[in-house]
């Protein structure tokens, strides 16, 4: 068997150089769609990995101030910033409170990621994406606003918080529960863009 034997099938007997046109195109073709499958099946792991993996993870506040120091000093000086301190030392091991007073509780967490009282990212997703440098570069930013933003919301970015993300705390379920109204709530926590 020649060293040619080994790219193309051929027939014993039959050399690489009496292959017919046809052999070759053939072979060509078959190697070709194995190819596209390979790549397809790696496509569909990398995506199935990411869903698999739960999807985007929380990194805590520290990552967001790095870069968004203003709303950070602003986060600081709400209720949100301050929420496990309003529970009472019981209640701090309790995970229906937790849920609540903590950022991202019993979901996925990049590795050291501080989470304790409600912040950045209870409001604007979870960060591990969207706070990538190729998302986040100041200079993309400027140069197409609009490509930067929707890249970071595809990410898992929310830019407002919703009524219903607000009510999953703010409800009947919780024992200190007053009465919520999303709009007048709204401003006390808001801070510039």
């Amino acid at each position: 068997m020649n060293d040619h034997s080994l790219y193309l099938p051929v027939s014993k007997g039959k050399g690489y150089n009496n292959l017919t046109g046809k052999e070759v195109k053939n072979y060509m073709k078959k190697s070709f769609s194995v190819v596209v499958s390979l790549l397809v099946i790696s496509a569909l792991f990398l995506f199935a990995g990411n869903v698999f993996a739960g999807e985007h993870k929380y990194v805590g506040a520290m990552k967001c101030k790095a870069c968004h120091l203003e709303q950070y000093k602003s986060w600081e000086a709400t209720k949100h910033a301050k929420a496990m301190a309003s529970l009472k030392e019981n209640e701090k091991k309790d995970a229906k409170c937790l849920a609540c007073h903590t950022t991202g509780s019993g979901k996925g967490a990049a590795e050291g990621a501080q989470l304790e009282n409600v912040q950045c990212e209870a409001c604007h997703g979870a960060g591990s994406d969207f706070k990538s440098p190729a998302i986040k570069n100041k200079m993309k930013w400027k140069e197409n606003t609009e490509a930067q933003k929707k890249l970071a919301v595809d990410a898992g970015l929310i830019i407002t918080p919703t009524k219903e993300m607000c009510e999953a705390c703010h409800n009947k379920n919780s024992p200190t529960f007053k009465g919520f109204d999303f709009t007048k709530a709204l401003p006390l926590v808001k801070h510039k863009k």
